[in-house]
C-alpha cells in the first residue's frame, strides 16, 4: 500500500506502505491504499501541520448496519437473531465450531464428512449476508449516518496532505459515500466486501482459519500487513465508528503494531461512547501513550474535542 499525494498534475509523492501490488483478489478486489486528497497542510491548534491522514470506519458509520445481515441469518436457519449483539455471538459461535471440526477431522473417521458440511454452509452463510448487504444499499436501505459527510471532511480530508480510508464493512456505502466527500479518497477493505464473499471476515475470525485454503490465507496475511505498514506510514490516525471490539482482537493488534512502528502523533476517536474507545487504545499504544495525543468526538457534534487521558501509572 502506499500513500499518494498530488502536489499538481506532474508532481506526485509517493509515501511507500512496502507494498505495491493490488491486494488480494478474494477481497473484490481492494484497492492500494492511495489518498489523492490535494489541500495544502494547515495547521491544527498547534499539533502536527503536515500529516498523512489514515481512517479506519466500521459499521458504526452506518445505520442499522446489522439489519440486512440479521435478516439473511434469519433465513439460513438463525431464527432467534434480533439483533446486533445475538448476530456477533451466534457468527463468533460458527467461527469456533468451524475450527472445532477442522481439528475433528483427524481424530474420527466421519470428520472430514462434518468438516465438508460445515465449509459448505459457511459458504452459503456468506453468500447470502453479502446478497442481503447488496440488496440493502441498492434499495438505499443501508445508507451512512447524517453525519457521515461531515465526519469525513472535517477529521479525514481537512488538513491532510495524503489521507486514505480502510473500511471494516462488507457492504461498499463507505467508499461510494466518501467519493462523494472527496472524488480521490480511496477506500480499502480489511475485512473483504460483498464481491468476494468468501473472503469476508466473521467475527472473531482471523488470517490463519484452519478451514481456509493456504492460498486464502497467504492473500489475507498480506492485506494484514498491509494495514500495519499503512498506519506505520501516517502521522494521524482516526476512527470513525470502529469500537475496537473484543471480537476482533486481530484488528486490535494489527492497530497496535502499525502504532508502535509510526510516528503517529494523533489518534481521534469519533464515536457516540469514544471515551470507552480510548480506553481500548491507550491499552494499544502501551508505552507510547504519553508521545500520541488522543482526542475523541461525538460525530453530532463534532465542534467539541474531548482530550482523552493516556494510560494511567500505578
Amino acid at each position: 500500500m502506499s500513500f499518494v499525494a498530488f502536489g499538481g498534475r506532474s508532481n506526485v509523492r509517493r509515501f511507500s506502505c512496502e507494498s505495491q501490488r493490488e491486494p488480494v483478489k478474494a477481497s473484490g478486489g481492494a484497492r492500494l491504499l492511495q489518498a489523492l486528497v490535494s489541500q495544502p497542510p494547515t495547521t491544527y491548534r498547534g499539533s502536527v501541520a503536515s500529516r498523512k491522514t489514515l481512517a479506519i470506519i466500521g459499521a458504526g458509520a452506518l445505520v442499522d448496519a446489522w439489519l440486512p445481515v440479521m435478516g439473511a441469518m434469519r433465513a439460513n436457519g438463525y431464527e432467534n437473531v434480533h439483533s446486533a449483539n445475538a448476530a456477533n455471538f451466534v457468527l463468533a459461535r460458527v467461527v469456533y465450531i468451524g475450527r472445532q471440526l477442522e481439528g475433528y477431522t483427524s481424530r474420527v473417521p466421519e470428520g472430514i464428512s462434518h468438516r465438508d458440511d460445515f465449509r459448505t454452509k459457511l459458504k452459503g452463510l456468506k453468500d447470502a449476508i453479502a446478497d442481503a448487504l447488496e440488496g440493502a444499499q441498492l434499495a438505499r436501505k443501508l445508507v451512512p449516518r447524517d453525519e457521515f459527510s461531515n465526519v469525513i471532511r472535517e477529521t479525514v480530508v481537512e488538513g491532510s496532505d495524503e489521507a486514505a480510508i480502510v473500511t471494516t464493512n462488507w457492504d461498499s456505502v463507505v467508499e461510494s459515500e466518501a467519493t462523494n466527500v472527496h472524488r480521490g479518497l480511496k477506500t480499502f477493505y480489511l475485512h473483504g466486501n460483498t464481491k468476494g464473499a468468501g473472503a469476508i471476515y466473521l467475527p472473531t475470525e482471523i488470517a490463519e482459519e484452519p478451514y481456509r485454503t493456504e492460498q486464502e490465507k497467504t492473500q489475507l496475511v498480506a492485506i494484514r500487513r498491509d494495514l500495519v505498514n499503512a498506519i506505520a506510514g501516517a502521522t494521524r490516525v482516526v476512527l470513525y465508528g470502529i469500537a475496537v471490539s473484543p471480537l476482533d482482537v486481530e484488528l486490535g493488534q494489527l492497530l497496535a503494531s502499525g502504532l508502535h512502528k509510526s510516528s503517529v502523533a494523533e489518534v481521534h476517536i469519533v464515536d457516540p461512547y469514544f471515551e470507552e474507545v480510548g480506553e481500548r487504545v491507550v491499552t494499544l499504544l502501551g508505552d507510547k501513550s504519553s508521545n500520541v495525543k488522543l482526542f475523541g468526538r461525538h460525530p453530532s457534534l463534532l465542534s467539541e474535542t474531548t482530550v482523552l487521558p493516556p494510560a494511567r501509572s500505578g
